[in-house]
């Protein structure tokens, strides 16, 4: 096989590390006494055209575990946690000058979050929780009951009841905020470079940098539906132990997210996501590789609460839009969470 010319494929370690985006209802209102624990298995392919007629394939398997610890900050939910990916990569590069196929596989760089609640996010034990959740929804009953009543207040028998509409009313007014209804959170992910990384290889599953994610999440709630929209940027230190010594820069990448689901039962939502990449330009020793991310991925998810204090989860993700040189990703993911 002849020699490729690896400063071609400035972008293959960072492909993988931002595949998928943010889950529906990642910033949900919840006990602040809450602990989760959750695995996942994830399997995806990323495809980019670079220049001069090459074509990368990456095929990524990710296993990881996080752990999750909901707390009181300031009387505001807050949220962190802690991840450890192991990853497997298949590596396949089709150039004019021959082929290159590699695979890899080890723990992947570790992810650390933070999370606050900014607007409407008051941090609640599950006593109290629960409680407020029960007034809440009395009061939306009692509330539909005041909007059909309140036409019909003058109609002898039934002014009491229209009053004791008008009651519950006021208390959802009061409420009707608290679970997820014109919310506003701010998390922010740090990628630390933990990983085990050798600057001669061309697959390699550690980015030897840092990766920082700041994160807004909008939500509002009607009814069963909800409706999110996340919107942040992730920015990169370099890596001056590119293909030896060389130097990868990256620009921002830019992400905006919708998403909407939906309340079938107690015990099992479906959501639909529209997400948009922008940005992410790497340059090596300078020289920019022409790979800026502009995509737009669709995507779906499904949970159901196989117990009292377990969940199960499925997401699938697909690039239906993107310019020439910009990563297409199409892929799905199985979690399993533990809370108590």
């Amino acid at each position: 096989m002849k020699k490729i010319p690896l400063t071609l494929f400035s972008s293959l370690c960072l492909m993988a590390h931002c595949a998928f985006a943010s889950d529906a209802r990642s910033y949900n209102s919840v006990p602040s006494d809450i602990s989760l624990i959750e695995t996942q298995m994830s399997s995806y392919t990323i495809e980019q055209k670079k220049q001069n007629g090459i074509s990368v394939k990456l095929n990524t398997d990710i296993s990881y575990i996080r752990g999750l610890k909901y707390f009181n900050y300031q009387d505001n939910l807050a949220a962190a946690y802690i991840l450890l990916p192991y990853t497997k990569n298949n590596l396949n590069i089709t150039t004019p000058l021959g082929n290159i196929s590699d695979d890899s596989k080890q723990v992947g760089d570790m992810k650390v979050f933070l999370g606050w609640g900014l607007v409407n996010q008051p941090a609640l034990e599950r006593k109290d929780w629960l409680e407020r959740k029960k007034q809440l929804t009395s009061a939306s009953e009692h509330k539909k009951q005041y909007d059909i009543l309140n036409e019909y207040s003058t109609v002898p028998g039934k002014v009491y009841e229209a009053v004791d509409g008008a009651i519950g009313k006021t208390i959802a007014d009061k409420n009707e905020r608290f679970f997820n209804l014109d919310t506003v959170t701010l998390g922010v992910t740090a990628t630390l470079p933990t990983a085990n990384y050798d600057p001669v290889a061309t697959n390699n599953i550690g980015a030897n940098r840092f990766a920082i994610k700041p994160e807004f999440a909008f939500s509002w709630l009607k009814g069963k539906w909800q409706t999110e929209w996340y919107s942040g940027l992730t920015f990169y230190t370099n890596n001056n132990k590119y293909q030896g010594n060389k130097k990868l820069e990256q620009k921002n990448i830019y992400n905006n997210e919708l998403h909407i689901s939906y309340n079938t039962s107690d015990n099992f939502w479906i959501g639909a996501d529209l997400i948009h990449l922008y940005g992410g330009e790497t340059s090596v020793n300078h020289v920019g590789q022409k790979d800026k991310y502009d995509n737009y991925s669709y995507g779906f998810i499904g949970n159901y609460k196989v117990a009292k204090n377990q969940n199960i989860k499925v997401t699938y993700q697909k690039t239906f839009k993107s310019t020439e040189f910009s990563p297409k990703v199409n892929g799905w993911a199985a979690t399993y969470q533990v809370f108590w």
